[in-house]
């Protein structure tokens, strides 16, 4: 199971961070796509990013594109904080964008998140045997 946040606003905010930890330690994979660029200057971002536990193969730079051709399809939400970005990714995906930071319907943001991976259970890594 997989999730996308974007990171300036979103995972940078600590109730955000905090709830990513959570997930991760929940055995949810979390992945970062972002419109910086890679030549920026990404300690921060790198920094939260190991605190999670993710590597920097986790992180998607859109370099100031929408984000929407960017974000996993495989992704159960991504969390961001842009109405332009939420609107152009749902046009394309078939899941849950949820926005942080912004007014009702995003007012609850985690609940919305906790609803749809309920909608998605975790499969154990290990199946067991039919033989």
């Amino acid at each position: 199971m997989k999730v996308s946040f974007d990171f300036d606003g979103v995972l940078d905010r600590t109730d955000v961070f905090l709830y990513a930890k959570e997930l991760r330690s929940r055995g949810i994979e979390i992945v970062i796509v972002t419109s910086r660029s890679p030549q920026e200057d990404n300690t921060d971002l790198y920094a939260v990013a190991k605190s999670i536990g993710m590597g920097h193969g986790s992180v998607t730079f859109t370099k100031g594109k929408l984000k929407a051709a960017y974000i996993p399809n495989d992704a159960i939400f991504h969390l961001d904080d842009q109405g332009p970005e939420i609107k152009a990714i749902n046009s394309k995906h078939n899941f849950g964008t949820v926005g942080v930071g912004l007014s009702a319907p995003f007012a609850d943001w985690k609940m919305t998140c906790e609803m749809l991976l309920s909608q998605h259970p975790i499969k154990s890594q290990q199946e067991p045997s039919t033989n």
